[in-house]
């Protein structure tokens, strides 16, 4: 059975505040600079940004651009979008609070994100729920995360198996999502539409104990994450995870996951909606090699 859909109008107040997580663990490298990027991704304002907020805007890259006109925010794909594993606003929901904060007008989200779900099912909605294609039809921007659960029964034998054998399995699970997106157009044909690649399409952090998997892992995420790029193309803009959440690989993501390893825990859903927010003024597109 099918998830019900969340969908809310978010409230303008309860703007989130990250700087104390910020602080909270000097210790691991490169990760202060992580959250101080959701940090500057959340709603700004005069306490924010000065008197009379300018500071704030002032520290814009010279090539950002307006936010698009959103009204309604829809999340499509697996238990990330969904928010498994944490009891914590799922990133659909803090990307259309920081919309509406910063756009002035009510924006909506409905996060169809469902756990288990491989991007074969999510064709199977688009062509068929009708929950799915009313929320999507209705759209101006939607998000989609899948992909991983395709590849789930390769996850046990991983260090067994090498990346020419993945390949096949990374080329047909990157052309599905590919084909998700194409079925999102014809629904929604005037939406903007952002696919995130993944840190891991596993388990990742202190989970993972042995150096043989955690490696495995990463290759099969990096291939995925690369062919991802090459079957979206145009057609969409890819929105990096690995690099916020990993760095060139050498970070430790475990603050950023919940205790299962598997999935984003509070600081990591405000990352992916910082980098969600950051793609969507950036002039041009975010990919997995950025």
């Amino acid at each position: 059975m099918r998830r019900a859909p969340t969908s809310v109008a978010l409230a303008a107040t309860g703007l989130l505040t990250v700087a104390g997580t910020v602080v909270a663990i000097p210790e691991l490298p490169g990760l202060a600079h992580r959250l101080a990027a959701v940090a500057a991704a959340q709603p700004s304002g005069p306490a924010a940004g000065g008197a009379d907020g300018r500071a704030a805007n002032a520290t814009a890259p010279a090539t950002s651009r307006p936010l698009p006109d959103v009204h309604r925010v829809v999340a499509l794909g697996d238990s990330v979008p969904e928010g498994s594993a944490c009891d914590c606003a799922a990133y659909p929901e803090l990307v259309a609070q920081s919309l509406q904060t910063r756009l002035g007008h009510p924006v909506s989200v409905d996060n169809l994100g469902e756990a288990g779900s491989t991007s074969t099912d999510l064709a199977e909605s688009l062509r068929s729920d009708p929950t799915t294609r009313t929320a999507v039809s209705g759209a101006d921007l939607v998000v989609v995360t899948t992909g991983a659960n395709d590849l789930a029964d390769l996850e046990d034998g991983i260090t067994a198996a090498s990346s020419a054998t993945w390949a096949p399995r990374v080329a047909t699970a990157t052309a599905s999502v590919a084909a998700d997106v194409a079925l999102v157009h014809q629904l929604a044909p005037k939406a903007r539409v952002l696919v995130t690649t993944y840190w891991n399409v596993f388990q990742d952090g202190d989970v993972v104990t042995d150096a043989a998997t955690r490696r495995a892992n990463d290759t099969l995420t990096t291939q995925f994450n690369a062919a991802l790029v090459t079957s979206i193309g145009q057609s969409a803009t890819v929105v990096d995870l690995y690099e916020p959440f990993k760095g060139g690989g050498d970070l430790d993501p475990t603050p950023l996951l919940a205790d299962d390893g598997d999935h984003p825990d509070a600081a990591g859903h405000r990352l992916i909606a910082a980098e969600i927010l950051k793609a969507l003024t950036n002039s041009s597109t975010a990919t997995a090699a950025d």
